[in-house]
Formats: C-alpha cells, sequence, structure tokens
C-alpha cells in the first residue's frame, strides 16, 4: 500500500461524512480510516453506516478511499498463523496474477428488510470487488464475488444461531429450505466449491462477476 495519510484523533461522526459524500466530495484517506474504525471497534449506528455505504456508491468509491478503510481493516485484522502452502488469499486483495474473490450475500443482490445494514454491507463488498476488477485488470487481477443464501453451518445452526434467534429452530429452518426453489439451505462444500472455480485457470477470463450459489433464492438474472 501507499505511505499512510496522518490518522485522525478520536471519534468520527459518520453523519457528517455521509453528508460530505452525498455533495459527491470525496472521503480523505484519512477520513475513510476513521469511518471504518468507528465499524470495526462497534461504534457506529446501522443506519449512519448504510446511509454512507449507499452514498459512497452513489458517488463511486475512490482508490484513496478503499486504501483508506483497507488500512483500518487490516489493523484490526485478526493474525493467523499457518503452515506455508494450502493457503490461499480470501480477500481480493489480487497482485499474484491469482483469481481472487469476496464473499456477499443474496442480501446484497436483493436486499432484506429485516436486515438493512448487512445488506447494504454485502452490496458494498459487490461494488468493491467490481471496482477492484475495473481498477486492476492492467495488472493481471482478477476479482469476483461470491452470494451464497443461508447456509448450513453454525451460524445458522447453532446454539444461538439464525434460526434460534427467530423462533423454534426446526420451524425455521424449514421455512428457510422452502424458501429456496431447491427446497434446502446449501451444503458449505457446494459454496465453497464455486470459489475454486474463480480462483482456478478455468474461470481465466471471468472478472468482476457476482456468481449466485444461492439455490435458486434470488429470482433476477446478474
Amino acid at each position: 500500500m501507499p505511505e499512510a495519510a496522518p490518522p485522525l484523533t478520536g471519534s468520527v461522526s459518520l453523519s457528517a461524512l455521509v453528508e460530505k459524500v452525498v455533495r459527491h466530495e470525496d472521503l480523505t484517506e484519512a477520513e475513510a480510516s476513521a469511518a471504518m474504525r468507528e465499524v470495526m471497534e462497534g461504534r457506529a449506528a446501522p443506519g449512519a453506516l448504510a446511509g454512507l455505504l449507499t452514498a459512497l456508491a452513489m458517488k463511486g468509491e475512490r482508490p484513496h478511499e478503499i486504501v483508506g478503510f483497507a488500512r483500518t481493516m487490516r489493523e484490526h485484522a485478526v493474525q493467523l498463523s499457518a503452515p506455508a502452502g494450502d493457503v490461499f488469499d480470501t480477500c481480493g486483495t489480487g497482485g499474484d496474477r491469482a483469481g481472487t474473490f469476496n464473499v456477499s450475500s443474496t442480501a446484497g443482490k436483493r436486499p432484506s428488510t429485516g436486515m438493512p445494514h448487512y445488506s447494504v454491507t454485502k452490496a458494498a463488498v459487490l461494488s468493491l470487488s467490481r471496482l477492484v476488477a475495473d481498477l486492476y485488470a492492467k495488472d493481471g487481477v482478477r476479482s469476483n464475488a461470491v452470494t451464497p443464501g443461508p447456509t448450513a453451518t453454525d451460524a445458522w445452526l447453532g446454539e444461538g444461531g439464525l434460526a434460534e434467534q427467530q423462533g423454534d429452530r426446526d420451524e425455521i429452518l424449514a421455512r428457510v429450505a422452502a424458501g429456496r426453489p431447491l427446497g434446502r439451505l446449501a451444503d458449505p462444500e457446494e459454496a465453497a466449491a464455486v470459489i475454486v472455480f474463480l480462483c482456478s485457470e478455468r474461470a481465466s477470463y471471468v472478472t468482476g462477476a457476482a456468481w449466485s450459489a444461492d439455490g435458486g433464492t434470488v429470482p433476477i438474472i446478474l
């Protein structure tokens, strides 16, 4: 990354940044970094965050804004220890001429009124993925997104998970499954298979795409 801009001290008002972006004024790198710090440290109100992401998408994100967001996310990232080999990039950073990807959601394509902040955030992931594809194709970077639907992981199935949060666990899971044309939740391996394809040489001419792995949940062609 380029040399960092001097950070802003203290909290920043997301509402003020929304007003700035609505005027079609770009955020500085430091402002973008400070805004993401509010998000990563749990101080950002969902409504203000949704407004900022929507305004940025309407204005068009700038590379230095994305750099600011990325710096703060990296500062707050959990450091993992892993042996060399069998490790691949999951964050769309690219640069090695390998396929990179971002995991969005069906909610990024068809917003959920029950999860407005989640929907707007996942839509921003799609925008970011497309922007990276456009900006860095000349450097050999491919950037794609995957949009899974409800998947049979602990997020849905586990104790205190999304199903239990909404009522009777078995009833909620049955209703969610029935809402998919294929009639069931996805297996994690099914979403992973799409990701493996997008990272492979077989997808060497695929970039800027948002691949659905949702059992037919979103009834539109994108």
